[in-house]
């Protein structure tokens, strides 16, 4: 079940940083481009093209791992597939709170979310470990 959550996971956010860097003129995939930096609470921050390729590049790093942890699972690559998670759902904490440059109800959603789903992550690698202590012992 992991492996799904992780590989659609994975899947979703390198479709949302592809559309953000090239396809965000087209009106269908154009939706996608426009999920993540609609967070941001300033509009000047919405429109700039750095933050936006910034994101992207975030969303594409962190996307990659979710997506390989999923195909190739193993217990080092689902620990950082959940160091994601968690880090993901800091970070938009820290914009929220600190930063304040993120719309609050979305970015409680996703820090939420991303803790939810890292908790899920780190419970199958507590469950992989047991595995291992049971079949060493």
């Amino acid at each position: 079940m992991v492996n799904l959550i992780l590989i659609v996971n994975g899947i979703y956010d390198l479709l949302c940083a592809c559309s953000i860097l090239f396809f965000s003129h087209i009106p269908v995939v154009g939706l996608l481009s426009k999920l993540h930096p609609s967070m941001f609470s300033d509009m000047e921050d919405i429109n700039n093209p750095i933050i936006r390729r910034l994101l992207a590049y975030w969303l594409a790093t962190y996307g990659t791992v979710r997506l390989a942890a999923g195909c190739h699972p193993s217990c080092d690559l689902i620990i950082v597939a959940t160091l994601t998670y968690f880090l993901e759902g800091i970070c938009f904490e820290y914009e929220c709170i600190i930063g304040q440059s993120m719309v609050p109800r979305k970015a409680k959603l996703v820090s939420v979310l991303s803790g939810i789903l890292g908790l899920v992550c780190l419970l199958d690698v507590t469950n992989w470990n047991y595995k291992i202590f049971l079949f060493l012992t």
